[in-house]
């Protein structure tokens, strides 16, 4: 079984960013309250609520970043994240495709859901060398389909 996560340099600028963002809505908030600026008490609670549920959001989207792994076993690919864990096991699986932004490991089965791996996941080159000595790579098939076509 391995492990890959996230690289460092990818969650500490997630981090940062999302740190930034915070400080940037909870200005926002006490804003609502500054004398200068009057505000109905509708506004204030409309906007103090929007602005909460986004700085729950970006606190959610740096746990989801913090916890993301992809863990491959003997007979399986799991992705796990905070809500969503998915698990696709090497026969169902169709094959991968490579983009500039994730790896997409594809199901044979549609109502099953794709695995995307990012490509700020550490070691990505040993998982995209492994994924093409197990399976098929659905870039170079797709060509030759189209062709016989």
């Amino acid at each position: 079984m391995k492990e890959y996560r996230l690289t460092k340099g990818w969650i500490i600028f997630h981090c940062v960013f999302v740190f930034l963002l915070v400080v940037l809505y909870i200005f926002l908030i006490k804003g609502l309250f500054d004398p200068v600026y009057p505000n109905s008490t509708k506004d204030i609670y409309l906007l103090g609520g929007i602005y909460l549920l986004t700085i729950l959001l970006f606190i959610k989207d740096l746990i989801d970043t913090l916890l993301y792994k992809i863990i491959i076993t003997e007979d399986s690919i799991i992705r796990t994240r905070l809500f969503a864990n998915k698990e696709l096991k090497f026969e169902e699986i169709l094959g991968f495709k490579d983009s500039h932004l994730y790896i997409c490991v594809k199901s044979k089965f549609e109502n099953r859901k794709k695995i995307y791996i990012s490509i700020h996941t550490r070691n990505k080159e040993e998982i995209l060398n492994w994924l093409n000595s197990n399976f098929t790579d659905l870039d170079k098939q797709m060509p030759d389909q189209i062709r016989e076509q």
